[in-house]
């Protein structure tokens, strides 16, 4: 009897690890295939739809920063700008992107008018990585529209 339990119970381990291994592959395919399908509804141009898609995505991945991105561009198409920063901030708090975020983030504020913060925000993405074609043309556009007329100069000379 002893030498049927241990096993037995070998069995039974491998059998849970094979159901929980299932399941993680199985959450991220689904996610995968979220974000696959919001992407496709952006091309389609249907951003509602595919805010919804990337809110299915996040739902089952909540700290994947992806989600967020992608959601927050389908509110942006969609003029909802409120609602595409918030998402932003929360893709800022879990990527290690900061350039993406950011450079997203100084997007949505120029179009919320908030040029100063925007110009911030584009002084940043500067910083991190000044390769990023135009961004010295978004800073000091920005900085002019804000009222910052000598950093607007610098940016721009």
């Amino acid at each position: 009897m002893r030498g049927l339990i241990l096993p037995l119970l070998a069995l039974i381990a491998t059998g849970a690890f094979c159901v929980a291994m299932y399941q993680v592959f199985s959450r991220d395919y689904q996610y995968l295939q979220l974000i696959k399908l919001g992407d496709q509804l952006i091309e389609e141009e249907l951003p509602y739809q595919a805010a919804r898609a990337y809110g299915s995505a996040i739902n089952l991945k909540p700290d994947n920063s992806l989600g967020y991105l992608k959601r927050a561009e389908a509110h942006q198409v969609q003029g909802d700008l409120a609602q595409a920063l918030e998402d932003l901030l929360m893709a800022s708090e879990l990527s290690g992107d900061v350039v993406t975020v950011s450079l997203r983030l100084a997007d949505i504020y120029y179009e919320r008018g908030e040029f100063v913060e925007a110009a911030r925000h584009y002084s940043e993405v500067l910083a991190l990585d000044p390769d990023v074609p135009n961004i010295l043309y978004q800073q000091g556009l920005a900085c002019f529209r804000g009222g910052l007329e000598e950093q607007a100069i610098d940016a721009l000379s």
